[in-house]
């Protein structure tokens, strides 16, 4: 998938999520990461809309993948202060699916 097909694509999910549609958010999110496993902004979708549909195991493994990978782009010093910010975000995520 292409760069802008890739941001039509996260765009299309993300919409899906707002409107409720949440499986079909799911769908997308995942072929999202089917291209790139490593796409903050579906990483996070994703676990937002599988907490929508109540699947906590779910929502922690992708909140788990997630705050792993922005763990490590700060370890390696090539962080933003959005980064950190979103890093903040997914712990209290993951704290309030305890």
């Amino acid at each position: 998938m292409a760069d802008s097909q890739l941001d039509s694509a996260v765009a299309e999910a993300w919409k899906a999520h707002r409107e409720g549609r949440h499986d079909v958010a799911i769908r997308d999110f995942r072929a999202i990461l089917d291209q790139d496993a490593q796409h903050l902004d579906a990483l996070y979708g994703l676990g937002l809309a599988q907490k929508a549909v109540d699947d906590k195991l779910g929502a922690k493994v992708s909140f788990g993948k997630l705050r792993d990978l922005l763990q490590k782009i700060i370890d390696e010093g090539e962080s933003t202060d959005a980064n950190r910010m979103q890093l903040n975000m997914v712990n209290q995520r993951l704290k309030n699916l305890e």
